[in-house]
């Protein structure tokens, strides 16, 4: 069996052939999903690429030829670089391009809070909620299961981002208040590169052996944040000062490429080592707001690009989502599945109180107007998780708490996240319609009673 891979492995794992393969069953599914089942465009596309491999897993369980060379290159490509350092990059500038620029202004401090300070007390409470939880359940109920504090503060870095693909696809099915629709962008873009940077600054310490110390981890978290600021503004200036001094088409776009590719490598550099995902999207911000992005129309090629990478780069995102069954299939273990359903609620309740507090005593300062519990309801439940927590989970040393927390927290990623696109992403739409007829209920019972 190990002949016929090795003999077939140029054939068959070349990158060209893997990539062909994945756009193909990427195109297939987008197609299936837009012909005949009609969902949000990353839902349908995950649940393709969790049928594929489903289909895959089947085969080889049944030893039918030499079909365990898909699980082989699934195993051989590396998730986590093709997301974080590939994907991700592609579709944080589009996204930007695309958002709403006078909506943001307004909303700029409550994106600004969600994204930062939101983050923070999110896996604050989230991490001391599953520490909690799950030792209480290794006490009582099983072993086996219990989690230390700073590993449980560390999932909750890792699941802290809420994904700004199955967010933006999600929210184009879904009738929702111009505010929250705009928070809800916002902070998908921005708190990305926060989740990412926080993610592997707790991940440095918890390797490392040395105790956290404020100091240093303000340091790692400032040299990233203002060195994907400023990579991410220059990159724009740039870009758009080329893209207002040419006419060409074809120049325009190969310049935003440019800008996409040059400043995530140089973001990623060692001797820089700052926040690509939020050079990115400052860069997007940027671009978004010279002359010949502006006056372009809908039907401007530039536009259209874009456009068309935003859907193509998600669809690939998430198909490989569910292409990951295909490495984890082998780590799965009951209790693993258990914990990481127990810990999907308790995600919902933390972010939740993560918005709540604020909204308690600076609603006003920060969100410029009051919003309602439906407005945080709504906040609540759009904040999907995605394929960035999956490629986070991969970066996880396998020597780190004896070997068995990476396997632990990939399966628990991947747990989440498909919950997190079923049951939020395909409730969505109608717990907007559903909380939007309440309010309006409770204003003519208002009126009513003012009469």
């Amino acid at each position: 069996m190990q002949d016929a891979i090795a003999q077939t492995e140029s054939a068959f794992l070349s990158l060209e052939t893997a990539a062909a393969i994945v756009v193909v069953l990427t195109a297939l599914a987008a197609w299936i999903n837009e012909r005949f089942i009609h969902l949000p465009r990353a839902i349908g596309t995950m649940l393709a690429g969790l049928l594929v491999a489903a289909i895959a897993m089947v085969i080889d369980w049944a030893d039918i030829g030499q079909f365990d060379i898909a699980t082989y290159g699934a195993h051989h490509y590396n998730f986590s670089q093709i997301v974080l350092n590939l994907l991700l990059p592609f579709i944080l500038f589009a996204a930007a391009m695309q958002i709403d620029l006078s909506g943001l202004a307004k909303s700029g401090p409550g994106i600004a809070y969600l994204s930062t300070i939101g983050v923070v007390i999110f896996v604050g409470i989230w991490g001391t909620l599953i520490w909690l939880v799950m030792n209480m359940i290794d006490r009582h109920i099983g072993p086996d299961i219990g989690i230390s504090f700073p590993a449980a503060i560390l999932f909750a870095t890792m699941m802290a981002s809420t994904d700004a693909a199955a967010v933006l696809s999600t929210m184009r099915h879904t009738v929702l208040p111009r505010q929250v629709r705009t928070l809800i962008a916002g902070e998908s873009l921005f708190n990305d590169a926060v989740s990412i940077v926080l993610f592997l600054t707790v991940l440095t310490f918890i390797a490392s052996g040395h105790e956290v110390n404020a100091a240093d981890a303000a340091w790692v978290l400032g040299k990233e944040i203002i060195g994907g600021l400023l990579i991410g503004f220059g990159g724009g200036l740039i870009g758009s000062y080329m893209l207002n001094t040419c006419k060409g088409y074809s120049t325009q776009v190969l310049v935003t490429v440019g800008v996409v590719l040059g400043g995530s490598v140089l973001a990623n550099a060692p001797m820089i080592n700052a926040s690509s995902p939020l050079a990115m999207v400052v860069a997007g911000i940027v671009i978004a707001r010279c002359r010949v992005y502006v006056e372009a129309g809908e039907q401007h090629p530039l536009v259209m690009f874009w456009r068309f990478t935003d859907n193509a780069m998600n669809g690939i995102l998430f198909l490989l989502i569910g292409l990951e069954l295909l490495v984890i299939a082998d780590k799965f273990h009951w209790s693993m599945v258990c914990t990481a359903v127990i810990c999907f609620p308790l995600l919902l309740i933390a972010r939740y109180l993560s918005l709540f507090l604020p909204w308690t005593f600076f609603s006003k300062t920060i969100f410029r107007r009051r919003l309602t519990h439906v407005d945080l309801g709504l906040l609540t439940w759009c904040g999907l998780r995605g394929g960035i927590a999956i490629a986070l989970a991969f970066r996880i040393p396998e020597n780190l708490e004896n070997g068995d927390l990476r396997d632990t927290f990939i399966v628990g990623a991947f747990v989440i996240v498909l919950l997190s696109m079923l049951v939020q992403g395909l409730s969505t739409s109608a717990i907007a319609r559903r909380l939007s007829r309440t309010v309006v209920a409770a204003e003519k019972a208002a009126g009513q009673d003012a009469i």
